[in-house]
């Protein structure tokens, strides 16, 4: 499986990490060692930059380890991950399916398979949550976070496992909202906010494509990791289809084999029991992606399938002034 990694931070900061590639700017030094890959890991899972240059980053080390490296968390979310100072993560965490949001004001989101912890998120998220929880705390069926992004003035986007979600976009990205709001389900599907400018975002789907609205410093590099995901999700769906070719080949010459052998041992039986008798007889949302990727209203208000997905369009240059 081919993985992707990407956060926004200050500073018109980033970093992208492809399957093949990764490019940064003005984002922490601590991040990028890692992001250099061996010695110092094997692969990056998940990123997190706050706007007061807090970080978390989940990544795996040479040897198949999950590790949690992070600085300046909140008080909750720093005990919530490790409960003693200076000791490990807590065992109720799983890093494999550990998620960590940080957004501005120190807001912040986390969640895993065995639990959830956020604080300081706008109202409505917080109403929202209400909505998709039982009287004991839990998740509704269904419901669980399957992504979660804090971007800038109070908006946000959360995935649940079951293909819905809640956002507030509060007209930062009325093209995004407008996508949003007309899909049939949100799986398969990544949004990530700039928890620094308003209007950053890019959307990720599992398929290859993406969209993006970044500052135009950001364009090359963006466009750099949108090439290489396309084409490493592209390559590796060929190689798929390839294997599963061939083995199929494989079978069906195989069941040829097995058939032509049941008919030569049946022409035998047919040959054998006519001289020794003198006259007897023998005895895999997929095509749902692909056929409605962009099939959304864009700002004209016209039904474009090619408006959304691929094409980066710059952030207005009013959220920099």
């Amino acid at each position: 499986m081919v993985r992707c990694c990407l956060a926004f931070g200050p500073n018109d900061g980033f970093i992208f990490m492809s399957p093949t590639r990764w490019s940064s700017q003005n984002f922490p030094s601590e991040i990028c060692d890692l992001a250099r890959g061996p010695p110092a890991c094997k692969e990056i899972y998940e990123v997190a930059l706050a706007p007061n240059g807090a970080f978390c980053v989940i990544y795996s080390a040479m040897n198949g380890q999950m590790m949690l490296t992070r600085d300046r968390l909140p008080n909750d979310l720093e005990t919530w991950l490790v409960p003693i100072s200076g000791g490990g993560v807590s065992a109720a965490r799983d890093l494999p399916t550990l998620n960590v949001c940080l957004g501005p004001n120190e807001s912040f989101f986390a969640f895993d398979k065995n639990g959830a912890i956020w604080d300081g998120l706008p109202d409505a998220f917080e109403t929202a949550l209400v909505g998709l929880r039982t009287s004991y705390g839990s998740f509704l069926p269904g419901k669980d976070p399957q992504g979660v992004s804090l971007g800038a003035d109070d908006t946000y986007i959360m995935t649940t496992v079951d293909g819905g979600g809640i956002w507030d976009l509060r007209g930062t990205n009325d093209f995004l909202h407008n996508y949003l709001s007309q899909l049939k389900t949100r799986k398969n599907l990544t949004f990530v906010l700039s928890p620094c400018h308003t209007g950053t975002s890019l959307v990720i789907s599992t398929d290859g494509a993406t969209s993006a609205n970044v500052p135009p410093s950001t364009l090359p590099y963006c466009r750099d990791f949108q090439n290489d995901w396309r084409d490493s999700v592209h390559r590796e769906k060929r190689q798929v289809s390839y294997g599963n070719a061939a083995h199929q080949a494989s079978h069906i010459a195989s069941g040829g084999m097995h058939a032509a052998q049941h008919l030569y041992n049946a022409v035998n039986d047919n040959a054998n029991n006519f001289s020794n008798a003198g006259g007897g007889g023998g005895g895999d949302n997929s095509g749902f992606w692909t056929d409605t990727f962009g099939n959304i209203l864009n700002n004209a208000g016209s039904t474009d399938p090619s408006s959304f997905w691929d094409p980066i369009s710059n952030v207005a240059s009013a959220f920099f002034q």
